[in-house]
């Protein structure tokens, strides 16, 4: 029995020493994976996420587990950077060299203070925007250089290829070197045999191209050919996923050319190949037509007031994105005050990333605020500013409210009582004079309600309105809206709407107001019209504009606003098909 009881204490006393040596071991693995990062914390970024939209990851050098990244996160000499699905990101190495990651690439960088950052590219596509600084990219025992200036494309699938796009660069594969000039394309096989075959190197759009349009634009498409055959044609599919399941449009054009296609808000997967020798080696990209409606401002607005007695008070400014569908293409916003409505010379000009900026430094006076979204440097078109919106402060605590008059107290009903000795009468004691009374300023009427002129309220813009009031607008390019004059008005507000379709909810937070998304804010003006010259923003449907009448001082302040006057109007114009494919005279991007 002792010695029973005796093996059994000395299991235990084992197990002991496992679980203790197990915590221990686990503590030391704990403490050895902090230091490792708060080593790397410490070491010299070599560059930076500075654009990253959906699933990025990273993973140390040393490490084997994967992090998510975010924009503007460090990127370290050894850093292994990934992107997935539907998914890319921009990394800045030495502030001027820019490298694209396409959706499920993975590169490796490096950096010598000699040579510059260097990076090793096992698969997917990539871009590089060689700036002033030039680069090296390694792959399968490839070795591609880039020169200063150079802007290069490069697809490390079944083949790897390279088209350069501008500049120059020189590739060493088995041995054998290339000089490639702009335009120029090659592909190198699995055993490093560079192959001479026909290639299309598109100049526009860059892969992961983006566009800001709320409505359908025309996109370009230019590229240039190498070693095609007498009588080839470049063909270009547009899909609406990447692996080219569901074409949408095929077009052949004629090499060295462009055209331009219509595309509508969405995203798109396009590749060029030569028509006759198959879609195999293709140079290929994503395009994307983002809607992008103007911000939206929420506060401060509308004539608010903020009184202080000792400092100025701090404003909480915030906005909406104003419906966009950017999504975590997400914009910064540049943040500006002023105090004239025309936005010159602002006091405030801020960098927010997000939609919403606290501020004290705009003291007494009336101000007027916007915001205006920036996006990446791959964005084309235009980004719309908010509406400018106003406030004031003033110098002063506010005036106490006068204390509530209390009732008349209930006199009782008189009762008989005995008599008694009177004693002389009291005399009353004077009346106070009464507090010298402030005079009221003297009433002065607001600016009534614009009225519309044209188009009126609940117009029809359709083919028989256009000839029934000879309007040539619409024919030579631009469309008006007119009104009256207000009297004592010097100034007056327009904004443009669009009301939401049937289909599409009111009021999901997505707009500033329910079932509207704007399109246009003009600036303050002494116009009683407004030309609008983008008629691509009008398409078939119900549209609301807004006007206000205001009263400005000639030092820029308002001094009266009036009340703001809606009107309706239907759009219902036949519009053409997409139009012919021909050589752009703008390209977009650039």
């Amino acid at each position: 029995m002792r010695v029973m009881k005796k093996r059994r204490r000395i299991a235990d006393v084992l197990m002991v020493i496992v679980c203790l040596s197990g915590v221990f071991g686990s503590g030391f693995l704990f403490w050895r994976d902090l230091n490792r990062t708060l080593t790397k914390n410490s070491e010299t970024p070599v560059g930076i996420i500075s654009y990253k939209r959906n699933g990025a990851q990273r993973r140390f050098g040393e490490r084997l587990a994967w992090g998510s990244v975010q924009r503007d996160s460090p990127v370290y000499s050894g850093d292994l950077i990934r992107t997935a699905d539907l998914s890319d990101a921009i990394i800045t190495f030495d502030k001027a060299v820019e490298v694209s990651l396409s959706e499920n690439s993975l590169i490796q960088a490096f950096y010598d203070s000699d040579t510059g950052a260097r990076l090793e590219l096992s698969g997917g596509a990539i871009s590089v925007d060689a700036g002033d600084k030039g680069m090296t990219i390694s792959s399968g025992g490839k070795i591609l250089t880039i020169n200063a200036g150079s802007s290069v494309s490069m697809d490390a699938g079944e083949e790897f290829t390279v088209r350069v796009m501008s500049g120059s660069a020189s590739l060493l594969s088995a041995g054998e070197s290339r000089d490639l000039d702009a335009g120029t394309a090659l592909s190198v096989d699995a055993s490093g045999y560079i192959e001479e075959k026909p290639q299309v190197t598109v100049l526009a759009p860059l892969p992961g191209h983006a566009v800001l349009s709320p409505v359908p634009v025309p996109v370009a498409f230019l590229f240039q050919t190498s070693g095609f055959p007498e009588g080839e044609h470049v063909r270009v599919d547009l899909a609406s996923d990447r692996r080219f399941s569901g074409i949408i449009k095929t077009v052949d054009s004629a090499p060295d050319s462009g055209m331009t296609v219509e595309l509508a808000p969405g995203v798109y997967w396009w590749r060029a190949y030569p028509a006759g020798s198959g879609s195999g080696g293709a140079a290929s990209g994503k395009l994307s037509v983002v809607n992008a409606p103007a911000p939206v401002p929420v506060r401060p607005g509308g004539g608010e007031r903020f009184a202080y007695r000792d400092s100025p008070p701090e404003i909480r400014f915030r906005w909406t994105a104003g419906g966009t569908d950017a999504g975590e293409d997400g914009a910064v916003y540049v943040l500006e005050a002023a105090d004239n409505p025309g936005m010159l010379r602002p006091r405030l000009s801020e960098r927010v990333d997000g939609y919403s900026y606290a501020s004290g430094s705009l003291g007494e006076g009336t101000w007027y605020w916007r915001v205006t979204p920036r996006y990446p440097g791959n964005y084309g078109g235009t980004a719309l500013s908010s509406a400018v919106s106003a406030f004031t402060i003033e110098h002063g605590a506010a005036e106490a409210p006068p204390p509530p008059e209390l009732p008349p107290a209930e006199t009782p009903p008189e009762k008989a009582l005995p008599p008694r000795e009177t004693s002389p009468p009291r005399t009353a004691p004077p009346p106070r004079a009464a507090p010298p009374s402030r005079e009221a300023p003297p009433s002065v009427p607001l600016p009534g309600r614009p009225e519309a002129l044209r188009p009126s309220h609940n117009a029809v813009i359709d083919a028989a309105y256009i000839q029934r009031n000879l309007s040539r607008d619409l024919a030579s390019g631009f469309f008006m809206f007119n009104w009256k004059a207000v009297p004592g008005a010097n100034a007056y507000s327009f904004e443009l709407y669009r009301a939401k379709p049937p289909e599409r909810p009111a009021g999901d937070g997505t707009d500033g107001d329910a079932g509207m998304v704007p399109l246009i804010s003009v600036p303050l003006s002494p116009d009683t019209g407004y030309r609008l010259e983008n008629l691509a923003v009008l398409e078939n449907g119900d549209y609301i504009w807004r006007l206000t009448a205001l009263s400005i001082a000639p030092d820029g302040t308002v001094e009266r606003r009036g009340e703001t006057a809606e009107y309706r109007f239907t759009f219902s114009v036949p519009r053409p098909g997409a139009p012919a494919l021909t050589v752009p005279e703008t390209l977009y991007g650039f």
